[in-house]
């Protein structure tokens, strides 16, 4: 709990240089949002995307909370996609809620973007070398992240995990 105390206070030192369509750290969650993992099972936890990502495919399933945002052109693995659609939904860690504005793209993978929420939103990313990847999130909770070629994703059955395994030990110890 210290390291996640220590890093989600840092981290609002530079929040002034975080672009304000992409986060809001103080932002409340709707609770009629549909959950990011109702929307795709695996969101990359990704470095280099400044933006959360969704395709197309699977927003159009939330049409009802899919909003007009700011107009982008993204340079992406499948070419350059202009939208200005974001999908408002959630990201769940234990009993804290994120709120993610999606932009919603023709054909991407989901992307739970991490430098805004490491430099704003009270995050923190860990990668040691050959070692399992993972988020602490502002509520302290250690999220383990599911690797698949590299790539590091955020997955509801490993936070569900997790968030039973903390409760079981609190219980126990109380």
């Amino acid at each position: 709990a210290d390291l996640a105390h220590h890093v989600f206070r840092a981290s609002f030192r530079d929040a002034a240089h975080v672009r304000e369509d992409t986060i809001d750290a103080a932002a409340i969650v709707d609770e009629d949002q549909p959950s990011t993992f109702e929307v795709d099972e695996l969101w990359i936890f990704d470095t280099g995307c400044g933006r959360d990502l969704v395709s197309n495919e699977y927003a159009d399933a939330y049409a009802d909370f899919i909003h007009t945002a700011l107009s982008v052109s993204l340079n992406t693995g499948g070419g350059r996609q202009k939208t200005n659609e974001q999908l408002h939904c959630k990201m769940e860690f234990g009993n804290f809620k994120v709120p993610v504005k999606a932009y919603v793209l023709k054909s991407t993978p989901a992307v739970f973007t991490a430098g805004p929420r490491c430099m704003a939103g009270g995050f923190a990313f860990v990668w040691l070398p050959g070692m399992t990847p993972g988020v602490i999130a502002p509520n302290g909770l250690i999220v383990p992240l599911l690797v698949k070629h590299n790539i590091p994703y955020l997955s509801l059955r490993i936070i569900n995990l997790v968030w039973i395994a903390l409760t079981i030990y609190v219980m126990w110890i109380y």
